[in-house]
Formats: structure tokens, sequence, C-alpha cells
């Protein structure tokens, strides 16, 4: 492991150098050319190569960002070596209704590993093509391992409809830990009052992760009713990250009271490691987090320390966060996303 930090050292000077994520700011900020730089850093971030979890998450925040220009780099994707890339093109291109993709989508299906075949499942349905969704309860139920069955609940949670409803329900009985949690947030994505309640006494009461994870699948709800909940929990939470999860819960209702802790949060510096892991994957995790709660939050004063954080972060993953906040608040206020099949 000596080696590591100076390849992640290289691989971030790469990114910084040739993802269009580092351009010098002076004079009155351009918006147009801050934009087409954020634009440029997620599109690098398609293409990078040393860590595929940049490239998983460049590619998702073009499901809602870039326009038409942004479909060959997703295109490209689906031949990506890592199956959880070629998932997350599959996934976005279903979400951008990109027909164009069709036959790359069904070469998948036909030929690809079942991760494949469920993201292509998942892109055709929305594509109008409904033929193999009646799949997806095999996936669920009887996948091999928790990437299949976590993949298939997330798809068919997406879907929605109340076949959906009723098979997640029985995966909930699935002996997998994680994929409780997967099948919870695909429930409460489509109104399940049990997955509901469950999350909101997590939120209250749960510990670290359950927590975030609570106050996160919640916020994606945009229910006003949870307001007091995410303000509470913004004042009151133990961890930073919870906070953070409640900071972007408000902003997606358009309450920007979070402005100030994810500001702040976005140049946090864990000093010290626990028990569970370095200090540098939190200081990891609670930029990214601020830098997501910034862009849901939408205000244009978080734009220089966005810059900065997509210039200068110290991990590639937080640089494309830190653009897709700059995209988020550039961008229309409710980017379009084209799907079929009724996705919540």
């Amino acid at each position: 492991m000596i080696g590591c930090r100076r390849y992640l050292a290289s691989a971030l000077l790469l990114l910084a150098a040739g993802a269009g994520c580092n351009a010098p700011t002076a004079g009155p900020r351009d918006v147009s050319a801050v934009r087409q730089r954020a634009m440029d850093c997620l599109k690098r971030g398609v293409r990078y190569e040393p860590l595929a979890s940049v490239r998983t998450a460049a590619i998702e925040a073009l499901a809602t960002h870039g326009e038409d220009a942004a479909l060959p780099w997703l295109r490209n994707a689906l031949n990506d070596e890592v199956p959880a890339v070629r998932f997350a093109a599959a996934m976005t291109l279903g979400d951008r209704a990109d027909q164009v993709a069709a036959p790359a989508l069904r070469r998948l299906l036909a030929e690809g590993v079942p991760t494949d075949r469920i993201g292509a499942i998942y892109a055709l349905h929305c594509l109008g093509d409904t033929q193999h969704t009646a799949d997806l309860a095999d996936y669920l139920l009887k996948g091999a391992n928790i990437s299949e069955r976590g993949n298939a609940a997330l798809v068919l949670g997406r879907i929605g409809g109340e076949g959906s409803t009723r098979l997640l329900s029985l995966a909930l009985n699935d002996t997998n830990p994680a994929m409780r949690v997967n099948v919870l947030e695909a429930m409460a994505l489509q109104g399940s009052s049990y997955a509901i309640e469950t999350l909101y006494a997590s939120a209250h009461g749960g510990i670290g992760a359950e927590e975030v994870f609570a106050l996160s699948t919640l916020a994606v709800l945009r229910d006003p009713k949870y307001a007091p909940l995410f303000r509470q929990r913004m004042e009151n939470a133990l961890h930073l990250e919870s906070k953070l999860a409640a900071a972007r819960g408000l902003g997606m209702l358009g309450d920007a009271s979070g402005y100030s802790l994810a500001v702040d949060a976005l140049t946090f510096r864990a000093t010290q490691a626990d028990k569970q892991e370095p200090a540098e994957n939190r200081t990891r995790r609670v930029q990214q987090m601020a830098a997501h709660a910034l862009g849901a939050i939408r205000d244009p004063r978080a734009l220089p320390a966005l810059e900065k954080a997509m210039d200068r972060a110290d991990d590639p993953r937080t640089q494309v966060a830190a653009a897709k906040a700059i995209l988020d608040i550039t961008g229309p206020a409710d980017p379009p996303r084209r799907t079929t099949g009724g996705r919540p």
C-alpha cells in the first residue's frame, strides 16, 4: 500500500489538467464559462480510468445535465470494462430516453452479465420496450448476489406500479441486511407507508450511516411535511453527515437555511481516523455531501467555493460532485428527466 498515495496524487493531477476541472478564474465570473468547465469535468470523469467510482458518479450526474451533447459519452460507457459503470450508463440512457442507444442496450441485454441485463431492461422499459420487464422478479428474488438483487430493487423502485410494490415487499425477507436497505429505499420512492415510517424512525434515532441514509432517502421524496424533521436534524444531529443530509433535504424543498453549514463543510478535514475508516475517507465523504447539499440549495453565492473544489479537491470524486453542484445551481430549476414507466 506504500505506493497508493503517490499513484492517487498522479491521478489527481491528470484529472485536474485533462478534465477541464482546472483553470484560472479571475475577474467577473462568467456563468456560462463556469458551466462549460463543469460539463467538461463530467465528460472527462466518464473516461477517468484510475477509478470506476469516478466514472459512475460522472455518468449519474449527466442524467440531468448536458442535454443531447452528453449522450455520445454515455453511449460509449456501455462498453466500459466495469459492470457497475455499464449499469450506471444504461440507467442514465434510460432516464434520458435515448432511442439511439436502443441497439447497444439490446446487445447488453443479450450478451451481458446479470447487472448489465438488469440495467438494459430498465433502459428499454423507459424506451417503451417492456417485453423483458417481468424478468426483474427473478433477479430480485433469486439473484446470485447482493449486486444483482440490489440493482433489481433499484430498477423496480423506479419503474413503480402495483406489481413492483408486491415484489419489493417479498424482498424484505432477504437475509442480507444491505438488501433490506435497498428495498426500503425503493419502496419509499413508491410511497410505501411502511418504508417511509421505518425511515422516519431511523432519521430520528438511527446510528451513523443508517441515519444519513434515512434522511437522504426522505429528501428525495420532496415532501414539505418532512421540513421540520430536516430542520431538527440539521440543528441537533450528532454527525456532520446527518446535518448535511438534512440541509440537502431542506434545499430540495426550497429552504436555503443549510447554506452556511454546507459551504463550511466543503473544506472540512477529518483530523484523525476512527475504528470504522481512515480520516481521508470521512474527509472525502463530507466534502461530497456538502457539494450535493449546495447543489440542492441552488444559491449562486456557492459558485466560487464550488469552483475551488472542482479545481483543487484532493479526490476526483469530490471534483465531480462539485461540478454537478455547479450545473445544478446554474441550470434549470428542475432539469427534465424523460422516462417511461412512472418513475417517481
